[in-house]
């Protein structure tokens, strides 16, 4: 079976529409159509992850858990030196 699926983020751009197959073997022992889509969402979940990744691009407000973040690190780099 193939399947057609596609991220919903809220952003402009559209949904690129993505596709996964899914072997006939793994709906074997399905009985409910609830067991199907638990398959078919299994093969999208596992699809996404394996295809959408991100990308930090910048902080956009620095708070306390940043800072104490940053502390952190320069601590770690100094105490190794």
């Amino acid at each position: 079976m193939k399947v057609q699926w596609a991220v919903e983020d809220g952003y402009s751009g559209k949904s690129r529409p993505q596709f996964v197959e899914i072997d006939d073997s793994e709906f074997e022992g399905c009985e409910t159509q609830e067991e199907v889509m638990d398959v078919i969402n299994c093969a999208i979940q596992s699809d996404f992850e394996d295809k959408i990744t991100f990308r930090f691009v910048r902080v956009v407000e620095e708070g306390k858990a940043f800072a104490e973040a940053v502390v952190t690190v320069a601590r770690r780099a100094f105490e190794g030196m």
